[in-house]
């Protein structure tokens, strides 16, 4: 017979905490024994046997738990036998509880009147009182040459939490190993730790090591399942990384996250549709908010530029035919389902305060036709308000693009028609260009620069620059497949996605060029999508096939990158906020 001695001890991981006592116990093959429970606080808990008669393989000596996993494990071996084996276990969930019912007698109440020694309460009986407890039970058993020991109980006193969320300013963010708050300068956000299994009244310790010039964090409530802070952010910018520790009360346990702090400008920063999701990064690159929307199929997005209705980007989802207003941070402000059909396009006049949106109207004759309308952007609680005149325009129109610090003009596309146009407010009709003299072939994007007043248009392997007289000022040929582009400041920026490279070309480009011509930034996989920043003449670029989105200098050199993103399609840039 193989005879063993099992010995269960607890470990204290802190230099100050109490030497733990010895619990021996001597275990028999098929011999009954009670069981008897110890107690697990945190941190490592250390089992061993020892054999009288060794064994020659590590795989005749097998542990078996029930939620307990083993975190490190030792053989002694003497003569080429192994004689002693040992395990340290820890907890990283609850076992299921074991509800203990505790029934106790409540002695009928008596008391004492005016005039007499002792009187008891007439029909008073006594009170059975049911308490009910939860246990966290787990056992222990050890198999050796296939014979099994009696199993010992242990009893789960306390689950080191793990983060379960961050929240920040009340919206969820994403995160597992590396949790990040991201803010613009100089605010004061409220910081959530929500945490799983924190099932004891022992709260977490969060140990952060925030150096100066952080700005600073103050507790502000607490809980067995939340921990909430204050987070003042300094003015200046930040992108760096903090270990944030947790340690359970009585210093059994750590478990270590990374915390990112960012403090970034908004100017410069971008929105990238990705799948079914919406998702920031900050200028450098650094991802700081994402929306899980219930989008369906989003057509387009635009961002404002103005301090006195700043930060808001607006989602339109044709999928569903509503339209989408968040917040800087991806808080959802308000949202229309009602008042269009199948809205293609949106594009915003801050400085008026009217959003533009082209929306199917009606099939005539075999024909469909856009209505192109304004809307103001005041009270919009109390739903959609169409101001001046609205545009009747055969084939579906898309592509809205507009200066938004003038009001006065709003240019287009129409694939399916093969024309541009643009609406010059005040005037009863669209002016529209098509025919011979342009000979368009599925324009699929158009993308108006107020500095030279020209609009830019993706017509398949070519692109074409236009005036508001209808004059052509360039026509640049020699792409695979031009899909996307945009333009500000003086230059534009155009995507291939066919040939997987993204060119510059500056206003001085006019006359028959060849797409040589224009400034190539090649190794992208699928560029489906550019947004130009025209303060530096830069762009980002969304990369679909290579599921991130990539920030270029005026000259092509990248600047910072944002992975981790799900066939990103359309991306856009915040402009300067004037």
């Amino acid at each position: 017979m193989i005879r063993w001695l099992l010995v269960l001890v607890v470990l204290g991981l802190v230099a100050c905490t109490p030497k733990s006592t010895v619990l021996d116990v001597q275990v028999q093959v098929n011999k009954d024994k009670v069981a008897k429970a110890y107690i697990y606080k945190g941190g490592l808990f250390k089992v061993w046997i020892k054999l009288e008669e060794g064994v020659q393989e590590p795989g005749s000596i097998r542990w078996k738990t029930g939620k307990g996993d083993i975190a490190i494990r030792n053989s002694d071996s003497l003569n080429g036998l192994i004689i002693a084996d040992t395990v340290y276990l820890h907890w990283e969930s609850l076992p299921k509880a074991t509800m203990v019912l505790d029934t106790h007698t409540v002695k009928a109440s008596s008391s004492s009147g005016s005039g007499s020694s002792s009187a008891s309460t007439s029909g008073s009986k006594d009170i059975t009182v049911v308490d009910t407890t939860y246990r966290y039970l787990d056992t222990i058993a050890v198999v050796v040459d296939g014979k099994e020991s009696s199993i010992d109980v242990i009893e789960i006193m306390n689950i080191l939490p793990r983060i379960d969320s961050l929240w920040v300013g009340g919206i969820a963010q994403p995160g597992d190993s590396i949790l990040t708050l991201a803010v613009h300068p100089g605010e004061r956000i409220d910081v959530s730790f929500r945490y799983t299994d924190a099932f004891n009244t022992e709260y977490p310790v969060q140990a952060i090591e925030w150096p100066a010039g952080m700005g600073t964090l103050q507790v502000k409530t607490q809980s067995d399942s939340i921990w909430t802070w204050t987070w003042s952010a300094p003015n200046g910018l930040l992108d760096t990384i903090l270990p944030l520790i947790l340690t359970d009360k009585g210093g059994f346990g750590t478990r270590e996250y990374r915390l990112q702090l960012i403090v970034y400008d908004e100017a410069g920063s971008a929105w990238v549709v990705s799948g079914e999701e919406l998702v920031k990064f900050s200028p450098k690159g650094s991802e700081v908010a994402r929306v899980w929307g219930p989008f369906d199929e989003v057509s387009d997005i635009v961002l404002n530029s103005n301090s006195t209705i700043q930060n808001k980007v607006w989602v339109l989802d044709i999928g569903s035919s509503s339209i989408y207003q968040y917040d800087a941070y991806g808080r959802l402000l308000w949202k229309d389902s009602s008042t269009f059909q199948t809205p293609y396009s949106l594009a915003i006049d801050v400085e008026s305060r009217l959003i533009w949106v082209s929306d199917m109207k009606a099939i005539t004759n075999d024909t469909l036709y856009s209505r192109v309308r304004r809307f103001s952007m005041n009270n919009l609680d109390s739903g959609f308000t169409a101001i001046g005149t609205s545009y009747d325009i055969p084939g579906p129109v898309k592509g809205l693009s507009i200066d938004q610090f003038e009001r006065n003009l709003v240019w287009f596309v129409s694939p399916e028609q093969d024309y541009v146009g643009f609406i010059r407010n005040g005037e009863a009709k669209a002016r529209i260009f098509q025919g011979a003299a342009y000979n368009f072939n599925r324009p699929s994007v158009v993308s108006y620069d107020p500095v030279t007043g020209y609009a830019w248009i993706a017509d398949s392997s070519r692109v074409v620059v236009v005036d508001t007289s209808g004059d052509v000022k360039a026509n640049i040929t020699g792409f695979e497949f031009a899909n996307s582009l945009s333009s500000g400041g003086g230059v534009c920026w155009v995507s291939d996605i066919l040939a997987g490279s993204v060119y510059k070309f500056l206003r001085t480009t006019v006359g028959s060029r060849k797409v040589s011509d224009g400034l190539a930034v090649n190794g992208f996989i699928s560029p489906a999508s550019v947004s130009t920043y025209a303060v530096d003449q830069g762009v980002w670029v969304a990369d679909k096939g290579a599921g991130e989105v990539v920030r270029l200098s005026s000259d092509g050199t990248r600047m910072g990158s944002g992975s981790g993103l799900t066939l990103p399609t359309l991306v856009r840039v915040h402009q300067v906020i004037e």
